[in-house]
């Protein structure tokens, strides 16, 4: 009983104390949830209708909108547009112009190769072939000698003389030109190059520099040329024969080559020099005219 009896004092205080704080606080409460009715029934009302600030929001949204919208699609649309232009027309172009040029190069090239070739080439033909065969039938009139050989060392041959005597063997007779030239290294134009007399005989032949008015100088090496000019517009065809001659004032008469040769050829006594020059052509390979010298009476 007496447990009873606090509990419900206790009750009865605490309901006279805080029931004017409770009642302040929900009406406090109550004005609360009124504003926020009022706040959130004027935002929706807000959206509902259209103000001139949401107009002049809508202008802005659509130039902004439309500004962009052109400058990005004019920036992507050309970038894409040049790169898938590029990319497409190159492979597309390469593989259409190899086969349409192939195609049409072989049909195009065999037409007017064969005929053109054909045209062109039976007109030149046959206007050179005359002219050349008359060329040539004008200067072989003789059967052409078998061989024909410049009596020189296989390497540089030396002589004393700036005028020295050189001398070419041929092997049967011969009625035409022979063009005898000199050519020094290094120089474009020879030295001289001129016609001589025509051998008629098979045999040894000399050329006199002395009577023709050439020198030649110290230490040059000399290349020099006889020929029989079967074609004067193809001179890569010219029968000829060649040697090298360095003047050399110092050298002894045993080195001196062509000075040997020159004493034995104009010797009195060619019986007796007669086998002493067999065998210095025999030394150089000049077996054929070491052999015509044996025999020649």
């Amino acid at each position: 009983m007496f447990v009873r009896m606090i509990l419900s004092s206790i009750v009865i205080f605490t309901i006279c104390c805080f029931s004017p704080a409770w009642a302040s606080d929900v009406a406090s409460k109550g004005e609360l949830l009124s504003k926020e009715e009022s706040m959130t029934t004027d935002k929706r009302r807000r959206e509902a209708g259209v103000s001139s600030s949401e107009q002049a929001s809508v202008q802005r949204g659509l130039q902004r909108g439309l500004q962009r919208g052109l400058q990005r699609g004019l920036q992507r649309g050309l970038q894409r547009g040049l790169q898938r232009g590029l990319q497409r027309g190159l492979q597309r172009g390469l593989q259409r112009g190899l086969q349409r040029g192939l195609q049409r190069g072989l049909q195009r090239g065999l037409q007017r190769g064969l005929q053109r070739g054909l045209q062109r080439g039976l007109q030149r033909g046959l206007q050179r072939g005359l002219q050349r065969g008359v060329a040539v039938a004008e200067v072989v009139q003789d059967e052409m000698p078998e061989r024909m050989v410049a009596i020189a060392p296989e390497r540089i041959g030396v002589s004393m003389h700036d005028q020295p005597t050189l001398y070419y063997y041929i092997s049967s007779d011969w009625h035409q030109k022979i063009v005898f030239s000199i050519i020094a290294p290094r120089q474009a134009k020879p030295l001289i190059m001129m016609e001589i007399a025509a051998p008629n005989h098979a045999g040894i032949h000399a050329i006199d520099l002395k009577a023709l008015g050439v020198h030649l100088k110290k230490d040059v090496q000399y290349e020099w040329f006889v020929s029989i000019i079967l074609d004067p517009l193809e001179r890569s065809a010219d029968f000829l024969a060649s040697g090298v001659v360095s003047y050399q004032p110092s050298a002894s008469f045993q080195s001196a080559w062509y000075d040997q040769i020159q004493t034995l050829s104009e010797s009195k006594q060619p019986t007796k020099t007669k086998q002493q020059l067999s065998e210095l052509l025999g030394a150089e390979k000049l077996a054929m005219v070491s052999r015509w010298v044996v025999s020649n009476e």
